[in-house]
């Protein structure tokens, strides 16, 4: 049963184009998946993404995700060639940098989306060794520096309160070249999950460009008491 709640389909297809990130996955950097983006064209021009922005936004009108594919080499027992695992998922983007464990930073379209580790609990900072080693590897130092400064405004903006003596919400802001992400389980403008379309569509384009020089994995799973199989495809 099809089931929409609060999102209207439309018959716009777009085309989806992932980059790499350096931990070996691939994402969606330029397709954000949210309420804000579901009637502009992709990939999405930063400037009508701002134009599209709600004036007075609530925390939910301004979040988004990003379509991410897993990619993992395994090994399996009776199957004497290597194994390659596709799956899909949702990466979902945080409000804020200093309640992220990780934080993805675009260095540019001719090289790998980055993935930066973050130290501390509760109000994190950038990983100084991981800087280290990022500066040891070329990484964009510029990037990384922004990382800081974002972290630094963020903290700032923790205890600022309005006329009323609210504090203040830090929303989500537009897509940028830093994107923190989702450290847990919340709610979400965005589910957590890809979904069966999104995972059939990712085995269409395994079958489309890889042809016959893949064949699809037939694994079984057996139950504990050894009565039942159920097959599935891999």
């Amino acid at each position: 049963m099809h089931r929409t709640v609060g999102w209207q389909p439309s018959d716009n297809v777009a085309a989806v184009q992932y980059r790499p990130i350096s931990n070996g996955d691939l994402i969606a950097w330029e397709q954000p998946i949210g309420p804000v983006f579901a009637t502009l064209a992709h990939p999405v021009d930063l400037a009508e993404a701002l134009k599209a922005r709600p004036e007075n936004p609530t925390r939910s009108q301004v979040q988004y995700a990003l379509s991410r594919l897993s990619v993992k080499m395994a090994t399996y027992t009776a199957e004497p060639n290597p194994v390659l695992n596709l799956d899909a998922h949702i990466r979902r983007i945080n409000n804020t940098v200093i309640h992220a464990s990780t934080v993805l930073v675009d260095q540019g379209t001719d090289r790998p989306i980055m993935s930066v580790s973050l130290d501390g609990r509760g109000l994190r900072q950038t990983n100084k060794h991981a800087l280290e080693i990022l500066a040891k590897m070329d990484a964009d130092r510029s990037s990384l520096n922004a990382i800081e400064e974002r972290v630094a405004g963020e903290r700032s903006r923790l205890n600022a309160r309005d006329e009323n003596g609210k504090r203040i919400d830090i929303l989500t802001p537009p897509p940028g070249a830093i994107r923190p992400t989702m450290p847990k389980t919340d709610s979400f403008a965005v589910g957590t999950g890809a979904g069966i379309y999104h995972l059939s569509l990712l085995r269409e384009h395994i079958q489309r460009v890889f042809g016959d020089a893949v064949s699809l994995l037939d694994l079984k799973s057996s139950c504990a008491c050894g009565t039942a199989t159920r097959p599935s495809r891999g």
